[in-house]
This record gives structure tokens, sequence and C-alpha cells, in this order.
């Protein structure tokens, strides 16, 4: 009894040791490609910040820059005020940065602020001539350097911060004038990262799980027949794609407002730099990139969409949103469409149609420019003509009339439903 107790003791332990090393390998690997998929969401990231944070350098107009003189004198002339209501433009185009600012350097080396895009009352406001007094090593050397780059997180007394940096140069001699900041706050940073990388980590754990449960009931069925065995492996193959299908469809549910963030954030750019001074040629190019990025933003909503519904996570919004602003938006990017095939556009909003208003302004901005690009599409001329108006008015609720009118060919009559 005694030699056969301690052969199954030693089976045991053997067993032990080896799922204790199975284990192992896979938290091994499991944490190997939690971090790649990390560390390649943070490499995209800062690349993006980087390329939205030289777009707005360019669009800064070093002429008005040149004008300062970096001290609280500036406070009320034009050329601040308008940089300063430049960078606040371009905070609120995408929230996600916390600050936008232009900073010069005196000639003790200190920095100091031009501007920022905190509005004078904020307690963040920083009033031009205020020296920066906790410079980090990157933002000094930019100066000299004169080459771009993202930092952090770092903490100032403001905040800890991601900061993209961009040097502010004169067009023909490429002198350095100012240097451009845009913080992005670290917790938000992080959390876009989890964002980014959770998807990717989780369909890889589920491959690595799928396959480790793969091998396991290869093993343990291997003594079975093989009937039984092709048929349950024909079952567990079934199943994992049946998993897999799910996984795909809410996959991309989840990713939706991920994808469509970088496709806004080209919209919002193109539309900031058709507001700066630029040649005929410019204007048009950059005009074909803003109606370009519209319509690839429409169809990766309409592929979104059919994703969402799938996954059963198309769901409406409730919120407040501005109307006049919305339609005002959606006239600029119709305007340029026609404009390029020589059609008029008009947008035309009834007196009493009110300003604010509680909605789903993602849904109702596609579906108007859904409409009014096919009334592009299929005018070739004439005038094409967006109306809002309101339909019928409670103590709680309003009905929206949306209407839009254009001289294409239309439909013929016979194919109109009765």
């Amino acid at each position: 009894m005694f030699p056969m107790t301690r052969l199954i003791d030693n089976r045991f332990s053997g067993k032990k040791l080896r799922c204790v090393a199975i284990v192992s390998i896979v938290l091994s690997v499991v944490a190997f490609i939690t971090w790649w998929f990390v560390a390649a969401a943070d490499r995209g990231m800062r690349a993006e910040l980087l390329r939205q944070a030289s777009v707005a350098a360019k669009a800064v107009d070093v002429e008005r820059v040149k004008s300062l003189s970096g001290s609280e004198w500036d406070r009320d002339k034009p050329d601040y005020l308008y940089l300063k209501n430049q960078l606040a433009a371009m905070r609120e185009a995408n929230p996600e940065y916390r600050f936008l600012y232009l900073m010069g350097r005196k000639p003790d080396g200190s920095l100091f602020f031009f501007a920022d895009s905190e509005p004078a009352m904020s307690r963040d406001y920083s009033p031009p001539g205020q020296v920066y007094h906790e410079p980090t090593a990157d933002l000094l050397s930019l100066f000299n350097t004169r080459e771009p780059v993202v930092e952090g997180p770092v903490a100032d007394s403001w905040g800890a911060w991601v900061s993209a940096l961009v040097p502010v140069t004169e067009p023909r001699t490429g002198a350095l004038r100012a240097v451009l900041g845009m913080d992005i706050d670290a917790r938000s940073w992080r959390r876009n990262i989890v964002l980014k990388a959770g998807p990717s980590v989780g369909i890889m754990l589920l491959l690595l799980l799928c396959a480790a449960s793969l091998t396991e009931i290869t093993v343990r069925r291997r003594a079975e027949k093989k009937l039984k065995a092709a048929n349950r492996n024909l079952e567990k193959a079934t199943e994992r794609a049946e998993k897999a299908n799910a996984a795909k469809s809410q996959f991309l549910a989840n990713i939706s407002n991920e994808i469509r963030a970088p496709m806004n954030q080209i919209i919002d750019s193109s539309d900031v730099l058709m507001k700066t001074k630029l040649d005929i040629e410019q204007q048009g190019c950059v005009a074909r990139m803003l109606s370009s990025g519209v319509t690839l933003m429409q169809l990766l909503n309409d592929i979104l969409d059919i994703a969402k519904i799938e996954a059963g996570e198309l769901h409406m919004q409730a919120v407040d949103f501005n109307l006049q602003e919305l339609l005002y938006n959606i006239s600029v990017l119709v305007l340029l469409r026609a404009s390029e095939k020589g059609l008029e556009f008009d947008s035309i909003n009834a007196p009493e149609l009110p300003v604010y208003v509680s909605g789903d302004p993602g849904r109702l901005r596609q579906v108007l420019l859904n409409l009014t690009s096919n009334a592009v599409k299929f005018s070739d001329q004439g005038k094409i003509t967006l109306k809002a108006e309101v339909a019928a008015e409670t103590d709680k609720n309003v009905l929206l009339r949306f209407s839009v009118r254009d001289t294409g060919m239309g439909i013929p009559a016979a194919r109109i439903p009765l």
C-alpha cells in the first residue's frame, strides 16, 4: 500500500506542477498582449494629438503673434483678442482639449503666455505676459530644436496633462515666434487608452481562451470514439463561430464613438482651416477635404448603425442641444457641395423655431445630411432649399418639420405609391 500511495502522490504533484506552469504561461501571455495593445493605443493617440496640434499651429496667424508685446498691455489689442477667440474655438471644437495656449520666451530665458483658450473670468485664465514657472525640459528645448513633441503625463499647478507642443514659425524665414500647446487631462487620456485598447485585448483574450479550450478538449477527448469526438468538435466549432460573430458585432458597436472621433476631428479641423487666410486654390482643396470628410462620416454612420442594430446597441439620445447652431453647421457643409456643382442653396428657419431643444442631435444631423446630399447629387442646376419650422407645440413638447426641396429630376409619377 505504501508504494502505491507514493505513486499516486507523485502523479498528483506532477499534474499540479503542470497546471501551475500552464497558468503562469497564460498569465504571462495575457500580460504581454495587454501591454502591447496599451502601448500601441498610446502611440497612436500621441501621433494623432501631435497631428491635430500641428494643424492648429498652421492656422495661427504669425503676423498677429508678432504684433504682441507679451505683456499685460496686449489685453485690449485686436490681435490678442483674435488669437484668444481662435484658441477658444479650437478648444470648443474638441471638448477633450483642456487648454490651448501660445507661449513665448523672454531674453532671460523665462517663458510667458501670449494668449490662452480660457475666458477671462475663469480661475485657470492666464493673462498675457504671465510667466510660466514650471516648464519641462521638452518645452524648454523646443525653443532651440523647433521639433514638435508630445510629453506627459506631467503635472503642474493646473493639474496633470498630456501635452502636444508645436512651434509656430514664419512661413518664409522659419523663425520661431511662439509655441502652441494643446493639453489633455491625464485621467481622460488614460480612459481613452482603455477604451481603445480594451476591445482588442478582449478579442485576443477570447481567441487565447478558445485556443486553450480547444487544446484541452483535444487532449481530454483523445480516447473517445472518433465519431463522438468529430460530432463534439463540430458543435464546439459552431459555438465558437457564433461567439466570434457576436463578438464582432459587439466590438463594432462598442467602438463606434472611437471611430467617429477622428473623422469628426478631420471635419472640425477642416472647418477651422476654412476660416483662416487662404488663397483660392487652398480654399478649394480645404472645401473638397471638408466635403469628402462629411461624405465619409455619413457612410461610416450608416455602417456603424447596422453593426449597432445587430448588437442591439442602437439607442436614441435625449440631450439638450442648440438647434440653430446645428442647422447652421449643416448649411455650411451643404453650401460647399452645392457650390461645387454650381447650385444655389438656401436655408430657411421659421421665426418661431426654438434655439434649444432636447433630442438626438446626431441622428437629426445624419438624416438632414442624407436628404440634402441626395438633393445635391440628383440636381444638375437650380436651387436647393432646407426649411425648418414648427408643426405643433404644447407646454412641454414641440413637433418640428424639416423639408428639403430641390430642382432635380424627381420621381416619375408612375413610381409614386398612392
